[in-house]
């Protein structure tokens, strides 16, 4: 148990919290809770959050309470009550009054949902549960709305509604 601003580093990350627990074989479960920051310069990534589980064999980083993700490759900035990050596939899924923008090569793209995942290896969105995106002057929700960032293509499931300004 680590406490007082507590640092540990694994695989390319650094973890600072009020206090760190290490446990199971060879330290695999890491525990923190208090003013957590987790940065990934290799990956762009930068997380603030207050409660944190992450299992080093899963590969698999669990926040359970509020938490903000700015993520400096992709040139996003998201928010939501609980995040689960699976580091092997590079899967960001973001639940409970999630909010996500987005900077892309053709204007901010602004989404809320109750779920949203964010593949960064396909580079890819899915929002479920109230989703909503704004993004090039357009607005549209529905039911599940999924996102190809690289085509722009965008898929509407649901109820759906929009209004296309172009």
């Amino acid at each position: 148990s680590l406490t007082n601003n507590a640092m540990v580093s694994a695989e390319g990350m650094e973890i600072t919290a009020d206090e760190i627990v290490l446990a199971g074989d060879d330290y695999s479960q890491i525990t923190c809770t208090g003013a957590i920051t987790i940065k990934d310069e290799e990956k762009g990534l930068l997380i603030k959050t207050s409660n944190l589980f992450y299992d080093r064999v899963a590969e698999r980083l669990i926040i359970s309470s509020w938490c903000e993700v700015s993520d400096s490759i992709n040139e996003l900035e998201a928010s939501s009550f609980s995040v689960v990050y699976d580091l092997k596939n590079e899967i960001l899924s973001l639940e409970m009054s999630a909010r996500l923008l987005m900077n892309t090569d053709s204007d901010i793209l602004n989404a809320r949902a109750e779920k949203i995942t964010f593949n960064r290896s396909e580079n890819t969105l899915v929002l479920a549960g109230n989703a909503s995106v704004d993004w090039n002057n357009n607005s549209y929700s529905s039911a599940l709305l999924s996102i190809d960032l690289d085509s722009e293509e965008i898929r509407l499931e649901g109820k759906i509604k929009g209004a296309v300004n172009g």
